[in-house]
């Protein structure tokens, strides 16, 4: 209500008595409010200068009725509407106030919804009596192509003006800045502005700028890697000097490759420093081909070597540009200005260049217009040069003319090898003679001498080296003949080396012509060369007769198959030539590989190369190989065995390989492995012994043996260089094989690895299921239930052994079914073993295989120590009954008391047992049955130490009772006796009863918890009480009367009853003799 107050306050005023200065600043003032403002500033009688609506909540609707009323009246100076809401299409409205001659000299609209551009151009234009018509009318349009502030001091200019037309509006593409007092910080400021616009030029001619203030327009503009600025002036810069330009244009020029345009006119730069300037304005505007070429060959990159501008369309204007960089570049080999119309003047420049150039080889300026005085000019600069090697004038226009320049140049400069002049004005015999020296360039000195010498002082050269690669010079056909003219009767030179020349098929006639007589070269190489297939056949022709080259290298030549194919029949019958290289060549492989093949038969003894080809033939009748060293002339080696082997492959007819006493390595090895492997290889004995193979080697075999290809069974390795470490590998790989039975190993491999290698050969030897089998067991795989049998063939006590070694590493094997095999005793101690180590087996089925009675007892030894096994099965094996049910009765006692076993087994074994057996079950989960009672008296009856019986809370019955009352009857050891919590009954406690009757030494009978009746358990109890009663010596009262006898001893001494029990005895007895004798005599 205070806000509404003061604002009707403020209207009162306004419309009665006026004001110059409204201000309703941070009010909430919406459009509503600012109608009936605008309303009142209408009515007020004091014209209205300043008006300060800031902060308020106005929108563009109310920016468009302020709009109206500043139209209307334009006497307001200052206007503040910035802090509201209104966006660009409200504040575009104000931009047309100031087209208006009288129009606010203050304009803020800051921090509306509207652009910061809008409201830097709105501010701008209040400012515009500062600038020049044209910019106003720039600032009235928003956007300009030029801004022109010539003549205006930059420090007073507002910094905004250069921020909107550069930066905002993005369509500046001139700015004009001359006279401007910018200075270097200026220019820095201006270039910093620049950087990433699209301005074109830029002009700050006559600025106080120094080198200080182009250095940094450069730097802030980026213009090394501008490319929008393509014209740049600072000319009537005085400041500006000599060392800064070079400086400055030498690092700008290197990378900017669009200014054209670089002004430095009137300023301390010297007239040749501004020549440079424009000449680097000038390539600018060539091709970039041109550009990257002469920065490249200027700056000495070193990986500028080659440089080919023939095809980029370039004017004669390139050799201008490129002839100044050469003269101290040290890196360019190549250079190719053919088709750049260079003409007599480029050639000029060329040559000039050329003269301080000392790396430059190659230099082409083909189809350039060049006459005969250009020609002359170049010659005559390359007579003294000493370092162009190749030069091409092709499709020029010399003539005859140039003639004696060219040839006198050629005769006094060898270093020129190549120079193509074809479709010149020169005549027939001007060519010849060119080529003719030409030629001599490229076949000098070198062949010359060499002639010489071999003419001369034969026995000084026994190689001829002229290989391309080794001087600067190339051998041809012509060369080439010259040389065999001299080697045809030659007998010193073993080595003839034209590799990397251009002898073609001419110069391998010669060559060939030159064989069929000389019988002292050894070595022949024509490597890259130009010789076709009919060069090739012709050497073939001369090797059918020639009987000394050993190796011949003819790669990187034309040939194909066409011209080598005779090399592998006439292999057949040259016994010399051992090496035939034909890399690079358009031969196939397959053919190659044949003649390698046969080249290599002959570094073998005749013997090998005789079965090579027999079994290439298939000529082969002997399954078995004989090639041990006393068959060969020389000794086998890796090659050799490299090339037997690959003739086996695929050979299933050959089964037998003997190499013995040979030279074989690991290689050779490589190459047996490799054998081994191949499909249709019928290799299954090898002997090798007393080869230098070792450890690596044997590697390589065994390589050979992991493949599923593999048939090998026996391999010899007697007196070879394996260890025991080679073994232990080949064990590893005899896991994996399930061929190989059979190896001889040398005698220093120890034993353990021995005998780990022929536990795996073992295992080859036995039924192929077993080996999986075994795996899977060693993997500790979870095999619950092992079943120990295979389809076709029953294992053996062999084959039982392994498996027993095996299943003591798996944790998981419970069951063991081993039946239907043939293992005889001989396994039970294995088995035993195994099962000793596997607690977690508790069945095993030994049915119907061939244990006897000493396999049987072994099973009994067997159980006596391993508590674990639950089910044991021998059905269908020769062992006794008796045995049988031993073992029985070892698995009843593992199935349920193991202390009564050990009980047992103590007594079976003479150990004396202790004074008391405790039998009793509580808290077990087995209860001795009868059965069991039946074992325990069996300890009973031949122990005498045993004084006290526990067999409480069990399950013995009735006929138990009579077992133990057995024992008791006879034994005078036991005095106590627990049978308390068993299902006995009266007939049980009736046994008990009577055999108390009899045994005085049992004091102590428990019988709680069972079900025999009380009143025979008080018959029992008044027995144990006499049994308890101290024994004493008893006195002999039969002969006392009775009236001497005192009621004590009558009634409570055992010695008085029992003699008056053995007195009535005696006395019934005499009286029963008498009757029967009285019987008798009647």
């Amino acid at each position: 209500m205070e806000e509404l107050r003061e604002f009707n306050e403020l209207i009162a005023k306004v419309t009665r008595s006026g004001t110059a200065n409204v201000i309703w600043s941070g009010k909430q003032m919406g459009d509503s409010q600012l109608e009936t403002l605008i309303t009142a500033m209408e009515l007020s009688p004091v014209p209205i200068e300043v008006l300060n609506i800031s902060n308020n909540e106005i929108t563009s609707a109310g920016a468009a009725m302020l709009y109206s009323f500043l139209k209307k009246t334009p006497g307001v100076k200052e206007i503040h509407i910035g802090g509201n809401m209104i966006d660009d299409a409200g504040a575009k409205k104000f931009i047309s106030l100031f087209a208006q001659s009288n129009h606010p000299s203050a304009f803020d609209i800051n921090d509306n919804k509207c652009s910061p551009t809008i409201v830097k151009n709105l501010a701008l234009l209040a400012k515009g009596d500062q600038f020049t018509e044209k910019i106003r009318e720039a600032l009235l349009a928003g956007q300009a192509e030029i801004l022109d502030v010539s003549g205006l001091d930059f420090n007073k200019l507002d910094p905004r003006l250069f921020t909107f037309f550069i930066k905002d509006t993005g369509s500046l593409k001139s700015l004009i800045l001359s006279g401007c007092s910018t200075g270097d910080a200026g220019a820095a400021a201006i270039g910093d502005l620049l950087k990433g616009s699209t301005v074109n030029h830029v002009d700050l001619s006559d600025n106080d700028i120094s080198d200080s203030g182009v250095s940094q327009f450069i730097d802030y503009a980026n213009l090394l890697h501008c490319s929008a600025i393509t014209s740049v002036s600072f000319s009537k810069n005085i400041r500006i000097s000599n060392y800064g330009m070079q400086r400055i244009s030498n690092m700008l020029f290197n990378v900017n490759d669009t200014i054209t345009t670089f002004d430095v006119s009137d300023t301390s730069v010297t007239s040749s420093v501004r020549e440079l300037i424009a000449h680097e304005c000038e390539l600018n505007k060539e091709p970039s081909c041109l550009k990257r070429a002469v920065v490249s060959i200027r700056t000495d990159d070193p990986s500028c070597n080659i440089v080919n501008l023939q095809w980029e369309g370039l004017s004669k204007k390139a050799a201008r540009f490129i002839a100044p960089t050469l003269k101290h570049n040290t890196m360019m080999i190549e250079l190719n200005l053919g088709n750049t119309s260079a003409g007599d003047r480029g050639v000029e420049l060329l040559t000039t260049a050329l003269q301080q150039n000392r790396t430059l080889r190659i230099l082409g300026l083909a189809n350039n217009g060049i006459t005969s005085n250009g020609a002359k000019t170049l010659f005559t600069g390359l007579l003294q040069q000493g370092f162009l090697e190749e030069l091409n004038l092709a499709n020029n226009r010399i003539d005859d003319e140039a003639a004696t320049t060219i040839l006198n140049t050629l005769q006094l400069n060898p270093t020129i090898k190549v120079l193509n002049m074809i479709n010149n004005f020169l005549s027939r015999d001007c060519m010849d003679q060119i080529e003719g020296l030409v030629f001599l360039n490229q076949a000098p000195k070198a062949i010359r001498t060499i002639v010489n010498d071999i003419e001369n002082r034969p026995s000084s050269v026994t190689e001829i080296v002229l290989s391309g690669n080794t001087e600067e010079f190339f051998c041809n056909d012509a060369s080439v003949r010259l040389l065999c003219h001299v080697l045809v009767m030659n007998q010193v030179v073993t080595s003839l080396d034209l590799s990397r020349n251009t002898v073609g098929d001419i110069g391998a006639t010669y060559i060939s012509e030159m064989l069929m007589t000389n019988s002292t070269i050894k070595e022949i190489n024509l490597e890259r060369n130009s010789i076709t297939d009919r060069g090739a056949q012709r050497l073939c022709q001369a090797f059918r007769t020639n009987s000394s080259v050993q190796r011949l290298n003819l790669s990187d030549n034309a040939l194909t198959d066409a011209g080598v194919t005779g090399f592998v029949d006439m292999l057949r019958y040259n016994y010399s030539l051992t090496s035939i290289s034909l890399e690079k060549t358009g031969v196939s492989q397959a053919t190659y590989t044949k003649i390698t093949g046969a080249a290599d038969l002959n570094k073998e003894a005749k013997v090998l190369k005789d079965v090579v080809y027999m079994l290439k033939s298939g000529d082969v009748k002997n399954p078995r190989l004989d090639l041990s060293r006393k068959n060969c002339t020389s000794m086998l080696d890796d090659r050799s065995v490299a090339t037997l082997c690959s003739q086996l492959c695929g050979v299933p007819y050959v089964s037998e390989l003997v190499l013995s006493g040979n030279n074989i390595g690991c290689e050779g090895c490589k190459s047996i492995g490799t054998l081994l492997s191949h499909d249709g290889s019928g290799i299954r004995h090898i002997d090798l012994s007393g080869n230098p193979i070792d450890d690596k080697g044997l590697y390589e075999i065994s390589k050979g043996l992991l493949s599923a290809n593999c048939v090998l069974e026996s391999l010899n390795l007697s007196n070879t260089e394996v260890t025991s470490d080679g073994i232990t590998e080949l064990t590893e790989v005899l896991k994996e094989n399930a061929t190989l039975k059979e190896v001889w190993a040398p005698e220093s491999v120890s034993s353990d690895s021995f005998c780990l290698m022929n536990q795996e050969l073992m295992v080859n030897a036995q039924p192929q299921s077993l080996k999986p089998l075994l795996r899977s067991v060693k993997a500790n795989e979870v095999i619950p239930s092992l079943i120990f049998r295979d389809p076709n063939c029953p294992f053996t006590d062999a084959a039982c052994h392994l498996l027993c070694a095996s299943i003591v590493n798996n944790e998981h094997i419970t069951s063991l079914d081993m039946s239907r095999n043939k293992l005889t005793g001989d396994s039970a101690p294995y088995i035993a073993e195994a099962l000793s180590r596997c607690p977690n087996i508790k069945e095993v089925d030994l049915s119907f295989n061939q244990f006897d009675e000493a396999g049987g007892q072994h099973l009994i030894n067997c159980l006596s120590v391993n508590d674990n096994i639950k089910v044991l099965s021998v059905e269908g094996n020769s062992i006794t009954s008796a045995t049988v049910q031993k073992i029985n009765e070892l698995l009843h006692l593992n199935r349920g008391s193991i202390e009564l076993k050990r009980i047992l087994l103590n007594h079976r074994a003479g150990r004396i047992t202790g004074p008391s057996i405790n039998l009793n079950s509580k808290g077990k989960a087995y209860k001795l049955m009868d059965e069991d009672v039946r074992i325990l008296c069996e300890v009973l009856m031949g122990s005498t130490s045993v004084r006290a019986i526990d067999l409480g809370m069990n399950m013995i019955t009735d006929e138990g009772c009579q077992m133990l009352a057995d024992v008791l009857y006879q034994s005078s050891c036991i005095q106590a006796l627990y049978l308390d919590y068993n299902p006995i009954g009266a007939a049980g406690g009736e046994i008990l009863y009577d055999v108390l009757k009899v045994n005085h030494h049992v004091h102590t009978l428990l019988l709680e918890g069972t079900n025999v009746p009380e009143e025979i358990w008080e018959e029992i109890l008044s027995l144990l009480h006499v049994n308890k009663t101290p024994a004493h010596e008893r006195i002999d009262m039969r002969n006392v009367r009775l009236e001497d006898v005192n009621d004590d001893t009558q009634f409570k001494s055992t010695s008085y009853t029992l003699s008056q029990e053995q007195k009535v005895g005696e006395d019934a007895f005499k009286r029963y003799e008498m009757s029967v004798r009285s019987l008798v005599r009647e």
